[in-house]
């Protein structure tokens, strides 16, 4: 005779089990106990119930357990009545855990549920307990490989054709067991292991265990839904989710799930990109911060934050700036150019502080003093890299800011003074004469260009010439007779005009810093075309200089006076001014600011400013409310 024999599986907490407990009791506050039927005195009467006899022969090709076939399993059972052992066994109510060794399943390395002995062990345990034989057997099987150890067994198991029907048959009772005890998602996480930061647990069989049974839960619970980050978050915390998140392959469509999860947590409160950044504390991450997995999710949430808030948008530099400040963060992103890891993105970070800094008005010189640069530090400094990629970069923005050579004499620390000139005019002059001597057509540039060559020199190359009217007794000054020189042509290929240098002096005698480069009155002088615009008179420079008497005028005292002038005879405009007043009160720890819109119109109808405290209050007082 074949029977059909089913016995469901399923992993369960297991602390304490009649049908045989095989481990001590686990950390989790509840238990199972298996319920068993005696079996003293029963009859092979009662062995033959047990076995199900079925009606044709055509049905009784196979014994299931979990699906699996188990054409042995007749002899097996039959055995029941038969062995003295099995009946000993039987009679004295021999645990799980001791028929686990009898049967040596301890001894199977390979796909469990495949396994004889696997087989004859759950016939056994299920015999035990013929009124519940599914969860007696998934009792056992908990006990023996824990929660995680299941569903790991679960996860081999579906991939194999001849156990995928019991392993799926195996899980669903493991999700049934859990929700007919009701138990928490949380407990279930613990169960599985989830609690242990592994780097694969987002593509573990665990959480694919752990996620079913969640979802069964909700749908009990339809009126106390529990989140998967909620769940997370609690374990965890936020912090070390975040890094276990960013640590995980972005590719997978898991990990997606969460991190666009996080990011719509953190809109719906809304919190602003600054305090994300302190909260998962970047601001602490050091020279580590660009290559920092962390970064990738809050630079994600700040392009969402911008996009949903534009009126506080903000910026990776500025954020940045305003947790390391200017010297610190050009250093960080200097080092980081030099990583192959971070040396693209630490470029492009790079460029964007270059940017700002030109936004706020910083001039190369004014960067000099943020990065402590002068005579004495300036050589050894590396900081010194920093300041001639911005330098060249101010330059090419502003080329009206300085003539030709500035970037050059800004990086050597030397003056050029212009000492002679040859005009287009008298080249064409020249070229002409030269044309007609020996009849060719003369090649004659644009007469509008002025210069055709110019001689520059060193500012310590001139001879000292006396400019007195003998008033005074004149102290003869020796010139120090710098070699220095620069000799430029203009230059025409196929129609485009360039310069050319024809002859170049690198070497100088003087020995110049920074320091000394800026007392020069070269270079204070005001250069920018937009600045001179803005300066109509002498008055304006006088009353900002008797505001100050005791302060050497500087380019930059000249650039803030023209600010407050500007400000005093501009207004911004609404939009401006409410930008930066959501963006000042955003950042302030745990405020919010939150925007509501009119969808047809488009229009802000509303804006609302909470602080914490007053969070707090509303929800301590909610009743006055």
């Amino acid at each position: 005779m074949r029977t059909y024999y089913i016995a469901l599986l399923v992993g369960t907490l297991v602390a304490r089990a009649d049908a045989g407990s095989m481990a001590e009791p686990t950390s989790v506050a509840f238990e199972l106990s298996v319920t068993t039927r005696s079996l003293v005195d029963q009859t092979n009467k009662g062995i033959k119930r047990f076995l199900r006899t079925l009606k044709t022969n055509a049905e009784a090709d196979e014994e299931r357990v979990f699906g699996v076939n188990l054409g042995f399993v007749d002899d097996f059972l039959e055995s029941l009545s038969q062995s003295s052992q099995i009946r000993h066994m039987l009679n004295e109510r021999t645990s799980a855990k001791d028929a686990y060794k009898v049967f040596k399943v301890d001894e199977v390395t390979d796909n469990i549920l495949e396994s004889a002995q696997w087989k004859q062990w759950a016939s056994y345990i299920a015999k035990l307990n013929e009124k519940d034989p599914d969860e007696s057997v998934a009792a056992a099987m908990t006990v023996a490989y824990g929660g995680d150890g299941v569903a790991q067994i679960v996860a081999k198991a579906m991939k194999n054709p001849n156990t995928k029907i019991a392993a799926e048959k195996l899980e669903d009772a493991q999700l049934t067991r859990w929700i007919k005890l009701d138990s928490n998602p949380a407990e279930i996480f613990k169960v599985l292991k989830l609690n242990e930061k592994t780097d694969d647990i987002f593509n573990s069989p665990q959480l694919g265990t752990w996620t079913s049974y969640l979802k069964k839960y909700n749908e009990k619970h339809p009126t106390k839904q529990v989140s998967e980050m909620s769940v997370f978050t609690k374990i965890y915390g936020e912090e070390d989710f975040v890094k276990l998140l960013a640590s995980a392959d972005d590719n997978t469509a898991v990990v997606k799930k969460f991190k666009d999860e996080l990011v719509k947590r953190w809109l719906g409160e809304p919190t602003h990109p600054l305090n994300i950044f302190n909260n998962l504390k970047l601001n602490e991450a050091g020279d580590d911060l660009l290559a920092n997995p962390v970064l990738t999710i809050w630079v994600k949430y700040m392009k969402a934050f911008n996009k949903e808030y534009p009126q506080a948008e903000t910026t990776m530099i500025q954020t940045f700036t305003k947790s390391y400040g200017d010297e610190k963060l050009a250093t960080m992103i200097q080092a980081a150019t030099k990583v192959e890891e971070t040396k693209d993105f630490a470029k492009n970070l790079q460029t964007a502080q270059f940017n700002q800094w030109m936004v706020d008005k910083k001039t190369p010189k004014d960067i000099l003093g943020v990065l402590k640069l002068n005579s004495q530090t300036f050589t050894d400094n590396p900081s010194v890299d920093i300041w001639r990629a911005y330098n060249k970069a101010y330059t090419k923005e502003f080329p009206d800011a300085g003539f030709a050579f500035q970037p050059y004499q800004n990086e050597i620390f030397q003056i050029y003074r212009f000492r002679t000139s040859n005009s287009v005019r008298d080249r064409n002059r020249e070229t002409q004469k030269r044309a007609g001597r020996i009849g060719k057509v003369p090649d004659l540039y644009d007469e509008t260009l002025k210069y055709y060559a110019k001689k520059f020199i060193c500012t310590h190359g001139w001879d000292f010439k006396a400019r007195g009217r003998g008033d005074r007794t004149n102290h003869t000054v020796r010139g120090i007779g710098c070699k220095g020189q620069l000799n430029a042509a203009l230059n025409r290929d196929k129609g485009v005009y360039t310069v050319r240098i024809s002859k170049h002096q690198s070497t100088h005698n003087p020995s110049m810093g920074p320091d000394e480069y800026t007392c020069y009155a070269k270079t204070r002088k005001i250069e920018s075309p937009g600045i001179k615009r803005v300066v109509r008179n002498a008055k304006n420079n006088l009353a900002y200089l008797k505001e100050v008497p005791s302060k050497p005028l500087q380019q930059k005292d000249v650039e803030n006076m023209i600010a407050e002038m500007r400000r005093e005879t501009y207004t911004s405009s609404d939009d401006v001014r409410v930008s930066q007043l959501l963006q000042d009160f955003g950042e302030g720890p745990g405020n919010a600011v939150r925007i509501f819109r009119d969808p047809t119109t488009s229009l802000t109808s509303c804006i609302t400013f909470q602080t914490a405290h007053m969070r707090r209050m509303a929800r301590m007082f909610a009743e006055a409310l």
